[in-house]
């Protein structure tokens, strides 16, 4: 049972069949895979304006339902995170997910984090820490390259477009 499950996994991560053409690389999408996150957090927005918003990209080579995910600023109580507004999210593309206080219990903050979870995964799946600076009025913190890279602060934001 074990070389199975062994070789099952060997076999996903390895797997480059109908990888999507995409700018996203494909070590990124075995990555994604092995974690069981199929999304990634790829821009923050904690001064957003009118509100605060993250940005997900699937780096998947399938589609990816967002009511499987949800969403917390606090890494300590995954049993409150939030649910993403139901979406299906094509290979390659990416939704803008609007935080508020009044919708969804937190916003975010000049010096926070967001964690991703899929449902009935323990652990999150991907996550982004920043400090006072990182994601300022006007600006973003995000991925750089998009989707698979390190973030930084970019001016101006690009919300809902390839950073």
């Amino acid at each position: 049972m074990k070389s199975l499950a062994l070789m099952m996994l060997v076999a996903c991560s390895n797997s480059t069949a109908g990888v999507d053409a995409s700018p996203l690389t494909d070590a990124a999408v075995a990555i994604d895979a092995a974690a069981g996150c199929a999304i990634v957090i790829n821009e923050v927005a904690a001064a957003g304006q009118p509100n605060d918003w993250f940005e997900v990209v699937n780096r998947s080579a399938a589609a990816v339902d967002l009511v499987d995910y949800r969403f917390i600023d606090e890494a300590a109580d995954p049993a409150s995170a939030v649910a993403f507004a139901p979406a299906i999210l094509a290979p390659g593309s990416r939704t803008v997910q609007e935080v508020t206080s009044a919708d969804h219990g937190f916003a975010l903050g000049a010096d926070d984090a967001l964690w991703l979870y899929r449902l009935g995964v323990p652990s999150p799946c991907d996550s982004v820490d920043w400090v006072a600076g990182d994601a300022p009025a006007g600006g973003s913190y995000g991925r750089v390259p998009d989707g698979s890279g390190q973030f930084q602060t970019t001016e101006p934001d690009t919300r809902g477009v390839p950073n």
